[in-house]
């Protein structure tokens, strides 16, 4: 990738990002929202960095950028940000297209008020965000082929089930569970309670990196599942932060016994079948 540039080339546009910051990323969020399901909060906060990040590289009065920390910053921030597309299932054309609206964003502002503009400036600003976004589309591309790979051995190898009593068998679940992975999941699990008579099923989620509406649903379809051959499946692994994204999802587990840590539910598990012995 070719990044030659002089800061002297950017002076309006250095102005205009330094004195238009909030509308701008403002304008930014508007137009991406339309095709994201991201909560506004985090359009805001990955507009915010990228665009701070962009910014210092081009007041970087230099002709080899991407020697300099401003640039391994920026780089930083596209691999974050296109990894957390990836995982989240992105598609490739709202990803490129989220860097590619900026230009729309500061042309529009550029051509009220800096008529006078030299085209080259922008021509050269133009250029440089094509080049940011060919970056951030071959890391996503990477990301996703991770993310493919990861899910491929996850399916090959099963999702490993454990007895932990005479009772009571254990499923880990880790990595992304989209639709096939889930259906391998239950049927997995149906099997494995079938043939051991199990009463309780613990499905640990430490392992899950993101919790979403995908994900709750295709975890109650499981639950709802081994009630119907007569097991009990309650969650462990429920951090902090994913109950409040249960919650902010709306998501109604007030019939699912679930626990923080495994332990926990592994000790619930003991006493309700002490419990049961006792009636």
């Amino acid at each position: 990738m070719n990044m030659n540039m002089n800061m002297n080339d950017y002076k309006v546009i250095n102005e205009l990002l330094e004195h238009n910051k909030s509308q701008i990323i403002c304008n930014w969020v508007d137009a991406i929202s339309i095709h994201s399901n991201n909560k506004r909060e985090r359009e805001v906060s990955d507009c915010t960095a990228l665009l701070d990040k962009i910014h210092q590289c081009i007041k970087i009065n230099t002709a080899d950028l991407k020697k300099h920390t401003e640039f391994m910053l920026l780089e930083k921030e596209l691999a974050s940000f296109a990894s957390f597309r990836a995982v989240c299932n992105f598609t490739p054309t709202q990803t490129a297209n989220y860097l590619l609206a900026l230009k729309k964003i500061v042309y529009g502002l550029i051509s009220i008020d800096y008529p006078d503009v030299l085209p080259s400036e922008f021509i050269n600003f133009n250029n440089f965000i094509d080049e940011v976004a060919v970056l951030t589309f071959q890391m996503y591309s990477d990301a996703r082929e991770d993310v493919i790979r990861s899910q491929a051995y996850a399916l090959e190898h099963d999702t490993p089930i454990v007895k932990i009593s005479s009772h009571t068998l254990l499923m880990p679940i880790m990595g992304i569970i989209d639709t096939l992975r889930a259906q391998k999941i239950i049927e997995s699990l149906l099997d494995a309670v079938v043939e051991n008579q199990a009463s309780m099923a613990i499905l640990d989620m430490t392992g899950v990196p993101t919790f979403d509406t995908h994900v709750a649903n295709n975890i109650l379809k499981t639950i709802t599942a081994a009630k119907m051959v007569g097991t009990q499946a309650v969650l462990s692994g429920i951090s902090p932060s994913i109950a409040i994204t249960i919650v902010k999802l709306g998501v109604d587990l007030s019939n699912v016994e679930t626990f923080n840590t495994l332990e926990n539910a592994i000790n619930y598990s003991s006493e309700n079948k002490r419990i049961n012995i006792g009636s």
